[in-house]
């Protein structure tokens, strides 16, 4: 190991270094390269064998040795690895003289202090490799980076063509996460007191959901293999999709929204897996029925009898709901009878409104590639349900469902996409038929637009749709003094005489507005 840190990388990474020039941040990645591609699979546990070994060392203070043993047995490391932390936390964070360091390290309470600020050191660094990874996920497809080109070079040299190694290694490190306990003084010393046992094991919590955000980027890009679609959705139902914790018992209420996070990044890495936005993207061709699940027959059955025992799971819901459209899609008869039976026990187990508070979740509600990610992994798979079934086949999860595209369609560049597209068909339909039932039901149409309005295009396009109404609601006490109604034949129908704007954009007189002439009215009750 060298004595460089993650640090120092995320700082080149983001621009806060010296180093900028291209060929620079090329040789830096490289540099980087086998521990990025290992993650915190470097570090080893400690063993009778490497304690021996360091012992043997001749050209170390005994100060220093002693420091480093206690050191790595308080993180549990092995030595060697002990002593480089040391030596990258001396570099990074340390400010005193050398003097004052050898009396620290020198005092038992002193000296526990100094171990636990490289255990928040350790754990930074843990965290920041995480977070070197998802930013060459994020920006190596970006032509607006910088440093583009270096990024994409680094990422089909060491990730593309070895896709199994790696993700294998990040599901090595996941699983350690998962199932490792908490430390305690009687296996690491008596410096680990049960707060610091305490924030270790929220320290694993944090590392599962970088992970699995990891996973979530590298599967926007690269397609998941069938075997490890099915190993991973067995291996998230064993965690119950991150509520199964063996440290629970030193968690705060806290966490409780991390832990929900774990398992919503779980179902959209599962989702993501079964490529949905291929079969969107494969509607038009012959070529639908050619989804590389289904042309793996022993593993799409083994799918399909893991998720004939779903249901009792939240997170089932929306991983059942993208199984039946794949099936129904892609299948024959008999796909489209499991598809009909996996189908309604999604409805009954709640899938959209899953999706929905998935979208509530802070993490996703922002502009982060995580949340954009998120949003158009939800927003794909609503896409293709509206397409694959009538929106009338939803029943009570129809309001729901109107819910859900409000939440995704903010985001600008679905909201482009959808006026990018034929919006007659899937999510268009949706909003032609809340147009067919507005006034009447106010409130999906109008919500559906204030969404698809968020960029200056969408805005111009919803100004169309306003343009094109035949009907609008106004509350009969709003209408202003000199109005001229006049009372038809029918006297529940009433026809406004003068011009009546209904909307106007605020900005000037001489700006856009819409009115009408001649407008017909009916009393509505309620």
């Amino acid at each position: 190991a060298g004595v460089k840190s993650f640090r120092s990388l995320w700082n080149v990474l983001e621009g806060r270094s010296s180093l900028r020039d291209p060929v620079q941040i090329s040789e830096e990645l490289n540099t980087y390269a086998f521990h990025l591609v290992q993650g915190n699979g470097i570090y080893a546990e400690t063993s009778e064998e490497s304690t021996s070994k360091f012992k043997a060392k001749g050209n170390m203070k005994s100060t220093t040795k002693q420091f480093v043993l206690r050191l790595s047995k308080f993180l549990g490391l092995e030595e060697e690895h002990a002593f480089d932390l040391f030596k990258r936390y001396l570099m990074d964070e340390y400010r005193g003289s050398r003097s004052q360091l050898q009396a620290v390290i020198s005092c038992e309470r002193f000296g526990s202090a100094l171990m636990v600020k490289i255990m928040d050191y350790y754990f930074e660094e843990r965290l920041t490799v995480y977070e070197c990874l998802k930013h060459l996920f994020i920006f190596w497809q970006d032509p607006r980076h910088p440093y583009r080109g270096e990024y994409k070079d680094f990422i089909e040299s060491q990730f593309a063509d070895k896709e199994e190694k790696f993700v294998k290694q990040l599901m090595l490190q996941y699983q350690s996460c998962y199932l490792q306990r908490a430390p305690t003084c009687e296996t690491h010393g008596e410096a680990m007191t049960v707060r610091l046992s305490g924030r270790w094991a929220v320290q694993l919590l944090k590392e599962q959901s970088s992970l699995l955000e990891v996973l979530l980027l590298y599967y926007r890009d690269f397609q998941m293999p069938a075997e490890t679609l099915v190993n991973s959705t067995r291996l998230f139902q064993a965690q119950v999709f991150g509520a199964r914790q063996l440290n629970k018992h030193l968690f705060s209420t806290s966490v409780n929204e991390l832990i929900n996070y774990i398992g919503c990044l779980q179902m959209l890495i599962v989702i993501e897996g079964l490529d949905i936005d291929w079969i969107l993207a494969s509607m038009e061709s012959s070529s639908i029925g050619q989804h590389h699940i289904i042309q793996s027959p022993e593993h799409c059955q083994e799918l399909d009898q893991l998720f004939s025992g779903w249901g009792d799971l939240h997170h089932h819901g929306p991983i059942l709901l993208s199984w039946a459209v794949l099936r129904l899609l892609t299948g024959d008869s008999l796909a489209a009878k499991i598809s009909k039976r996996i189908g309604v026990k999604a409805l009954q187990s709640g899938a959209i409104q899953r999706l929905l508070l998935s979208l509530h979740l802070k993490q996703f509600k922002t502009d982060s590639a995580i949340g954009l990610t998120a949003k158009s992994v939800i927003h794909i798979l609503t896409s293709v349900n509206l397409i694959a079934f009538d929106e009338s086949s939803l029943g009570e999860s129809a309001n729901l469902l109107i819910a859900v595209l409000t939440e995704t369609l903010a985001a600008k560049h679905l909201c482009a996409s959808f006026w990018a597209t034929d919006v007659k068909s899937g999510l268009g339909a949706v909003l032609a038929s809340s147009q067919a039932r507005f006034p009447f039901q106010f409130d999906p149409f109008v919500r559906l637009l204030t969404s698809l309005s968020t960029h200056m295009t969408g805005a111009y396009k919803v100004m169309e749709y306003l343009k094109s109404l035949t009907l609008f609601s106004q509350p009969f006490n709003e209408s202003r003094p000199g109005d001229d109604i006049d009372i038809t034949s029918d006297e529940q129908v009433w026809q406004v005489t003068t011009p009546r704007v209904v909307c106007r954009s605020g900005m000037s007189k001489n700006d856009w507005s819409i009115s009408f002439l001649g407008l017909f009215a009916a009393q509505m009750n309620g």
